[in-house]
């Protein structure tokens, strides 16, 4: 066949723009301003191929007045051509539109198909280089942008059904002559983060769409089954889809890790993803997928689409459901959706009320043989009561909140029953003067450097709320003074997360049992005192200040192991020896509680009128400690006061003051030594020389690393005493003491006066 002379058949080599033209306009914006690529970058060394060895600089995409042309190659590099219904050869291109009419692309009728080949996979074919990985995605732009940006080895289709050659209906030759010369090992299908939504258009049926795409990753295990590669369908995150739908968006959105989306899309699993899902279809089958898309069954499906579908009437497989606030088209028994069985135990749902007189949702155990007798051993009863498998524990204070989680891995299913609760407030802009003024009292204090707590507390607040899995320090309030407010601070937590926060006292906190606080999002402790002699109080304020999965324990049941995401707050009258602070302990802000200027004993209900206001203001403040410092979020140094150090110094065991005391007394008897060398030996045989009882250089050796002390090199090092002299010269691997860190000056680092006070009322927070 011959290829036809016409203008039509030859590429615009130079690329020429039309500098005036909205058309070229439109390729700049989405050839150089989106995804960012150069000339060198679209444009390749390429040919036809009845002529090998007549090669050309040719464009990739070139604007045209409908917006811009897309060119197609083959894997050799050839200028990509089909035969027309005359015989004539044509070059196969794409249009993509800058006004969709109302398709995006248009391409010659009756062209077929061909996948777009990138740059990187034209020179290693040429190259007969090794592809491990070979990458289809649906958009030539997406391809490009994998390309240039991320160095992936991939190919974009036209469209999710698109590798496949409709004449011999088989994958494309292309990509299968790319897998076979370059040894490719994996194939990827990835789609867009919207491949799970539903359409629209609830006069259509909704197992339309998502059968589309299950039928895609299908067909294309099918196609691929003569090939010896692993396949992989993946896809990203549908919480990305506002921002980044495409792989294109994704990776030139500014906030995108790009190492770590390259990571991730190399590792073929899910995991703790920030981008990307996962599945193996090699060696999986591919009803797993069937299952994920919600088509094994009406109810499946509706549970994976619930917060879109709601109360609507929707078609799902040619037959009109609804939901009717209880069930998919079975009427339940009026009371059996207060049951709940999780796993093999039953509660109810029910509500307690408060010393407000507000009501709270709650789950009481229920035992099969009283909701028997409730409801005359009716087995029909049970067969209606709502099942899930596990609790769970995810907080959510955003719409997209759920009181039941699926949880589809591994071609498993496994129902979740949040046990977090959805917030009671809606938040609207307003003022919250009561608020803010009760804050300003409550962090009415400075850290070591003098800066004032209030927007700490601000930002843990809004970290709660914004970010409710975030770990936080320990909140520690403390006052020997009465009327200061430390309980209304628990009070007001709960008026702000409602059944997710709890009061405690001691003996509900120290218990055994963790079902009635485990996951909560806040815990508060009214009148906390932790004896110094209770190691395991101490350990386990600390798991819960940094662990991230606790046990829920009930009474007489199975424990299970949940995430635990609790924000500790212990209010003490012990300003000093509330609990045991080790030195170098960065998990705890003590804030010392002032009195109250005037008993308002209304001020709680005055706050509670002010919520919705205050939990927009949070929603939208900036956060002042705006970086991510520590586990913890906050710099230590930010939340460090002199009423922590005070603890600390007083809730020190004896040996550890020994040691204070006696390193200080080298210093001050050697004033020029700015730094001081001992090892955990030399220290305990100096303090047994006076000391009437014996040290073991073992317990040094452990206060020093629990406050992060840490031996230098084996290396030859000076040895002081309480003499002021040298004692000797000596090898070893001596700790290293500084100066300023262990001789502090009395006078307090805390500033509490009239002018910060006044400052703090008219900080900008």
């Amino acid at each position: 066949m011959n290829r036809s002379k016409g203008s039509t058949n030859t590429l615009d080599i130079k690329g020429k723009r039309e500098n005036n033209s909205t058309e070229s306009e439109y390729f700049l914006k989405i050839i150089r301003s989106e995804l960012q690529l150069a000339d060198k970058d679209v444009n390749i060394t390429g040919a036809y191929r009845d002529e090998p060895g007549k090669l050309m600089k040719l464009p990739l995409f070139s604007p045209c007045k409908e917006g811009f042309k897309i060119h197609y190659f083959s894997p050799e590099g050839y200028i990509q051509e089909y035969t027309n219904s005359n015989g004539k050869l044509r070059n196969y291109e794409r249009i993509r539109y800058a006004k969709p009419n109302p398709n995006k692309y248009s391409q010659p009728a009756g062209s077929g198909v061909f996948p777009f080949i990138t740059p990187r996979i034209i020179e290693k074919y040429k190259a007969g280089e090794k592809i491990k990985t070979l990458y289809l995605v649906e958009g030539e732009k997406k391809a490009m942008a994998g390309d240039k940006h991320l160095g992936l080895d991939i190919m974009g289709i036209g469209g999710i059904q698109n590798f496949v050659d409709k004449d011999t209906n088989e994958l494309h030759p292309d990509i299968v002559k790319v897998i076979e010369k370059c040894g490719v090992s994996n194939v990827v299908l990835l789609f867009d983060a919207d491949c799970l939504n539903i359409t629209d258009d609830f006069e259509k049926d909704l197992a339309t769409r998502p059968t589309s795409f299950y039928s895609a990753i299908k067909r294309f295990k099918e196609y691929c089954k003569p090939l010896n590669v692993d396949l992989y369908f993946t896809h990203i995150l549908p919480d990305l889809a506002k921002v980044a739908k495409g792989l294109d968006d994704l990776i030139m959105l500014p906030d995108t890790n790009k190492a770590q989306l390259k990571k991730e899309l190399g590792q073929f699993t899910t995991g703790k993803s920030m981008y990307l899902h996962w599945d193996n279809i090699s060696d999986n089958s591919i009803f797993k997928i069937y299952g994920y898309f919600g088509l094994n069954n009406v109810d499946d499906f509706y549970r994976k689409h619930e917060n879109e579908i709601g109360e609507k009437e929707f078609i799902f497989r040619n037959t009109k459901y609804f939901y009717d606030g209880k069930k998919l088209q079975v009427s339940w028994y009026g009371e059996a959706q207060q049951y709940l069985r999780v796993g093999t135990n039953y509660y109810k749902r029910g509500h307690l009320i408060n010393a407000q007189g507000k009501t709270e949702e709650t789950l009481l155990n229920w035992s099969p043989g009283e909701i028997n007798r409730d409801h005359y051993n009716n087995k029909a009863f049970f067969r209606e009561i709502p099942k899930v498998d596990v609790f769970c524990n995810v907080p959510d204070h955003t719409e997209n909140f759920k009181k039941v989680i699926t949880i589809e891995r591994d071609g498993l299913r496994t129902l979740a029953y949040n046990r977090y609760f959805k917030l009671q407030h809606q938040p609207r802009e307003g003022e919250s003067p009561y608020i803010i003024k009760f804050l300003k009292h409550i962090a009415n204090s400075t850290n070591l450097k003098g800066e004032s707590l209030y927007p700490f507390l601000l930002d843990w607040l809004t970290l709660c709320y914004i970010r409710p899995t975030q770990m936080l320090p320990v909140l520690c309030l403390v006052s020997k003074e009465r009327n200061t407010g430390k309980s209304t601070f628990l009070h007001f937590c709960r008026l702000l997360f409602n059944e997710n926060a709890t009061i405690l006292d001691n003996e509900r906190f120290t218990g055994k049992f963790t079902s009635h606080y485990i996951s909560k999002l806040i815990i508060g402790v009214d009148e906390s005192f932790i004896p110094v002699d209770k190691e395991h109080m101490k350990e386990r304020i600390k798991n819960l200040a940094t662990g991230k999965r606790q046990w829920l324990e009930y009474k007489g049941k199975d424990a299970q192991e949940i995430d635990f995401f609790g924000k500790l707050i212990l209010c003490s009258n012990n300003e000093r020896n509330f609990m045991q602070i080790d030195l170098g302990e960065n998990r705890h802000c003590v804030l010392k509680v002032n009195s109250l200027e005037n008993d308002d004993t209304r001020l709680l209900d005055k706050m509670e009128k002010e919520v919705p206001a205050f939990l927009y203001f949070l929603k939208h403040r900036q956060l002042h400690h705006i970086e991510e410092k520590s586990r913890s979020w906050f710099d230590f140094d930010a939340f460090t006061t002199q009423a922590m150090l005070d603890v600390q110094e007083t809730t020190k065991d004896r040996i550890e003051r020994e040691l204070d005391e006696h390193i200080r007394e080298v210093f001050n008897a050697n004033e020029n030594e700015s730094v001081l060398e001992f090892t955990p030996k030399d220290i305990a045989m100096q303090l047994n020389d006076y000391l009437p009882y014996k040290v073991a250089p073992t317990r040094i050796k452990d206060i020093l690393r629990n406050r992060g002390v840490e031996p230098e090199k084996l290396k030859k090092y000076n040895l002081y005493g309480v003499s002021g002299i040298l004692i000797t010269h000596k090898t070893g691997t001596p700790y290293l003491f500084d100066r300023k860190d262990w001789v502090r000056n009395d006078e307090s680092t805390e500033k509490e006066t009239v002018n910060q006070n006044k400052e703090n009322d008219n900080l900008p927070f």
